[in-house]
């Protein structure tokens, strides 16, 4: 299920980059979406098949803070995303005729205020 869903949210990620009709604010949402399940799923998976197969129970200290660490990025992150996703489609309802270049540059300096993810700014602004 991990390769699964490592695969499969990172063939999301590429197809939205590479295809350019693809650029639009849902479809960089879900990209970013698919972005932190991938984060979500790295950081939970490893040490729960590490409980399971070899009875691994125990954790460092220092580990276990990472890891609760990712978890919590991951999850505000998400909401995050989910809140600009319905920031976009209440500009889209409620103000139609600005376009959709005047909405893409909102939602963009919405979810990338400090440059985090350029490359997300850039293919959404094509």
């Amino acid at each position: 299920m991990y390769i699964t869903a490592v695969l499969g949210n990172g063939a999301l990620i590429l197809v939205v980059l590479n295809e350019c009709t693809l650029h639009e604010p849902m479809y960089v949402f879900l990209s970013m979406l698919a972005g932190t399940d991938i984060l979500l799923s790295t950081t939970t998976v490893p040490k729960a098949l590490a409980i399971f197969w070899f009875h691994a129970g125990k954790i460092a200290f220092d580990a276990c803070i990472t890891q609760m660490f990712f978890i919590h990025f991951a999850f505000v992150t998400e909401s995050g995303i989910l809140l600009a996703t319905a920031f976009d489609c209440y500009m889209a309802i409620c103000t139609p005729l600005r376009g959709t270049v005047k909405r893409r540059e909102a939602v963009i300096r919405l979810v990338c205020p400090s440059g985090l993810l350029p490359p997300m700014a850039a293919a959404a602004s094509v």
